[in-house]
């Protein structure tokens, strides 16, 4: 298969969703929420570094973190920094070496009970989270924010000190763009570029993209892989996350007051409850929404739901079967 023909950025499609996604503000507060003033700009440097790195695959998490249930990626971070606050002594790169499987489960679980843990692929991300806490000790001094002061402060050279550990060896780097996106936001990491972030592209976002029409798939072949869901290998895998990397960059790029970080947590929320790949797009269900109960994107952006996605009037999925049926790679990592 030629990938280099297989994908199609459409530039009037990118143009006309940043004229939607400008006028759905994040709510920062929701996305981010800080840990206690206590810990310490070192101990929420590496929060976020610890929990990006693991933060892959989240399907199994579902449970109750400070009596809300919450699930996926919402999940593994609340649990985490409940974690943090209940054992600080836990939270440097010495100690995480020495964490094991069971305390992982306890980490991420509800009220630090290691039964009630829903954590799979455990052997993985105890081996990612070792690997970020080994680098840090032999490369950064054992400190996560040496790790930014050891560098210029732009987003290549943050890239480049994050690449040796295995959790951000990505070549698309997903989870490096959205880790550096969290700290500059954060104030915890300032970047002298970041006009140069990128967004971060997860399976949500693919399938998000690939709906809406940001990137037309333009071969027989490559079709049946997403629409079949066939395990694919990870040059396609990477092409298709790439094409619509770079169609994030040109509605951002066409989009003025539009960033990396807002679009990407658009799609994303609108991919994890909207047009999540276990239900219909609500689009199709008139008068239905799947996630009423769990519906994280509300909560997240300003949208006067009445049961509808708040990208229904740019996406060709809404009208489109075609588009609608269209998914995300098959391929199993750890990347996103």
């Amino acid at each position: 298969m030629d990938l280099s023909t297989a994908l199609h950025i459409d530039r009037g499609q990118c143009r006309a969703l940043g004229q939607v996604a400008i006028r759905l503000p994040l709510r920062r507060e929701r996305l981010m929420p800080p840990l206690p003033a206590a810990a310490g700009e070192e101990t929420e440097a590496l929060h976020w570094i610890i929990a990006t790195a693991i933060c892959q695959q989240t399907r199994t998490l579902d449970g109750v973190i400070g009596g809300k249930r919450l699930r996926g990626s919402d999940y593994l971070l609340a649990a985490l920094r409940q974690h943090l606050a209940d054992h600080p002594g836990r939270w440097t790169p010495g100690a995480l070496l020495a964490w094991t499987e069971e305390e992982l489960r306890s980490a991420v679980s509800d009220g630090g009970d290691p039964a009630t843990s829903t954590l799979d692929r455990l052997e993985e991300r105890l081996r990612l989270l070792r690997g970020v806490a080994r680098h840090l000790l032999d490369a950064h001094r054992g400190s996560a924010m040496a790790l930014w002061r050891d560098s210029d402060r732009t987003v290549a050279d943050l890239l480049a000190r994050l690449a040796p550990m295995e959790a951000f060896a990505d070549p698309v780097a997903k989870k490096s763009h959205l880790l550096l996106s969290f700290l500059h936001e954060r104030g915890l990491w300032p970047l002298v570029d970041p006009q140069n972030l990128e967004t971060a592209i997860d399976y949500h976002v693919m399938r998000v993209a690939l709906r809406l029409g940001l990137v037309e798939v333009k071969t027989p072949e490559l079709r049946r892989l997403l629409v079949d869901q066939v395990p694919v290998s990870g040059e396609v895998d990477s092409a298709l996350r790439l094409a619509v990397r770079r169609a994030c960059r040109e509605v951002v790029g066409t989009t003025p007051g539009l960033t990396p970080f807002r679009l990407d947590h658009l799609l994303w929320m609108v991919g994890r409850n909207c047009c999540f790949y276990e239900h219909p797009p609500v689009c199709t269900t008139p008068g239905r929404c799947w996630k009423m109960n769990i519906c994280s994107l509300l909560e997240s952006i300003p949208h006067d739901c009445g049961l509808s996605c708040p990208l229904s009037c740019v996406c060709r999925g809404a009208a489109d079967e075609g588009h609608r049926t269209l998914r995300e790679t098959a391929f199993d990592t750890h990347y996103y």
